[in-house]
């Protein structure tokens, strides 16, 4: 369900969602590849500004805060025989969304910078907005955030209805920093288009 319920939205960025997708198959069968794209995505020239825009990096640990929100924990992981397929199925999940997250994200920024503006402020935080929007990690009210591994529990996915709520808004896009708003809406439109 990530390139098609979580990913779908980006469908329209082929560049990005086109390798993400094929990528994600090797992460479900080789643990390997799935540790290769956590290592590099910390060495990306990128990985400080992900960390300060709050982009939605995720893994397949123990910690609920740090995992999808379709997974409530990993204790199938543990099921003798299942718990490779599940493993498998954790890792391709999580793998597509990161890849496709820090590719978005890393191209919105180096166009913003061709365009002449300076990534930092509104432009960096808006751009991680929009990527985590886009990709079923919408935020929560930061009086919420602490309990949404309870509300996932509750409501299921708390932050992809977020996400949701977000990209059929009209004010989401009005809030967002002109560049960002302008490549937010041609996701709209190539989505809507798709």
């Amino acid at each position: 369900s990530a390139p098609l319920r979580q990913g779908i939205f980006l469908i329209g960025r082929p560049k990005q969602w086109l390798p993400a997708f094929k990528s994600m198959f090797k992460y479900a069968f080789n643990e390997n590849s799935y540790k290769k794209l956590a290592e590099d995505i910390k060495a990306r020239p990128n990985a400080q500004l992900y960390r300060e825009a709050k982009l939605a990096i995720t893994d397949t640990s123990a910690l609920l805060g740090n995992l999808e929100e379709m997974f409530m924990s990993n204790l199938t992981e543990k099921i003798p025989l299942f718990g490779k397929i599940a493993s498998g199925s954790n890792r391709a999940y999580s793998g597509f969304l990161n890849k496709l997250r820090v590719d978005v994200f890393d191209d919105l920024v180096k166009s913003a910078k061709s365009q002449g503006l300076k990534i930092e402020g509104k432009v960096l935080s808006d751009i991680a907005s929009f990527v985590n929007s886009a990709t079923g990690r919408g935020s929560l009210p930061s009086f919420i955030e602490k309990s949404a591994p309870l509300l996932n529990a509750t409501f299921f996915s708390p932050r992809l209805m977020a996400s949701r709520i977000n990209l059929l808004n009209p004010a989401y896009y009005a809030k967002l920093d002109p560049f960002v708003r302008k490549e937010a809406l041609k996701s709209l439109f190539a989505f809507v288009g798709t």
